[in-house]
């Protein structure tokens, strides 16, 4: 049985329906019930699926805003729910889950009612359909809203429930690709945290590079100022200085997730143009250095625009001062 329902996952992910993203969170559902304790049948309510389905889609909709659809308005609407909520309160988009859960639990428990009373209909009853005709084994039955896992299937999702999340995980990646060029897509839709550096060495050598001014409207900033991603890191995911700018707080807070106007592409290509003809002089720190190095011979401005490119068709906007 555990080997047929392997198959069974298998032919889903690699060639079952892609109207959306849901099956790929309904897996990932299922594998996170497999690490729950009990052996008997279950009962698994759309009530515990849309917390699940909540938290998996929280962070590609809040903090990094990745397209699941070529239209943003046919994005799944546990995305639009989500995306409501956190307009309707002006959360931020570093804003985490567990947070809006504690500080909004009412706000949350309609969420969860909303996901649960929506979401569902279509993927539930489809999920095992591949090339338009349902396969056995299943992994559960339905009976009437509810999904059923039985016992040997239970087992199964208990035994596996590692190896199916990877599984979900990367179908779900190659799915975004079709919609999106973002970068580090596979630890945005696990669910990592990529990993942020600390930003005092770029703030203590932007503060020594030149003058020390807002990148955006050129006044003047403090010691312990901001350090801007030019491209947004909730697109990039990740700290390098060629990506990284001094900005006041009245620049800094309005730009938020968005990339800047063409002249201030421009301009950091220029800064960037001259950190490069630096070499290895010791005013560069060794991780700075390495960072630049990794650009000679190479077009970090082509790289740079690309980016940038990238990220304004994903919805994320241009701002200017």
């Amino acid at each position: 049985m555990s080997g047929s329902l392997l198959s069974t996952v298998t032919q889903i992910m690699d060639r079952g329906q892609n109207t959306n993203s849901y099956k790929f969170a309904l897996l990932r559902s299922l594998a996170a019930f497999g690490i729950q304790h009990g052996n008997g049948e279950e009962v698994i309510s759309r009530e515990w699926l849309a917390e699940r389905f909540i938290e998996f889609y929280w962070p590609i909709t809040v903090r990094f805003q990745i397209r699941q659809a070529t239209v943003l308005d046919k994005d799944p609407v546990v995305m639009k729910f989500i995306r409501n909520e956190t307009n309707e309160l002006g959360l931020p988009p570093e804003m985490p889950l567990r947070r809006y859960r504690d500080q909004h639990s009412d706000r949350y428990g309609e969420l969860v009612a909303r996901t649960a009373g929506n979401a569902f209909d279509d993927v539930i009853p489809r999920f095992h359909t591949v090339a338009r005709r349902k396969i056995k084994p299943r992994l559960y039955k339905i009976d009437g809203e509810d999904i059923i896992i039985g016992k040997k299937q239970r087992m199964f999702l208990r035994e596996n429930h590692k190896t199916l999340d990877l599984l979900a995980v990367g179908a779900w990646v190659k799915f975004t690709e079709s919609f999106t060029s973002a970068p580090r897509l596979y630890e945005k839709i696990q669910g990592l945290e990529p990993t942020r550096s600390t930003l005092t060495r770029y703030r203590n050598f932007l503060l020594s590079w030149g003058e020390p001014s807002c990148f955006y409207c050129s006044e003047p900033v403090r010691n312990n100022s901001d350090v801007d991603h030019v491209v947004p890191w909730s697109f990039i995911a990740e700290d390098k200085i060629w990506n990284l700018v001094l900005a006041c707080d009245q620049c800094n807070g309005d730009k938020l997730s968005a990339t800047p106007a063409d002249m201030f592409i421009n301009k950091l290509n220029e800064r960037n143009h001259q950190l490069l003809e630096v070499g290895d002089d010791n005013i560069l720190d060794a991780k700075i250095r390495k960072e630049l190095a990794e650009w000679r011979g190479r077009d970090l401005a082509e790289h740079i625009w690309m980016l940038v490119n990238r990220c304004r068709a994903d919805g994320f906007g241009t701002w200017g001062p």
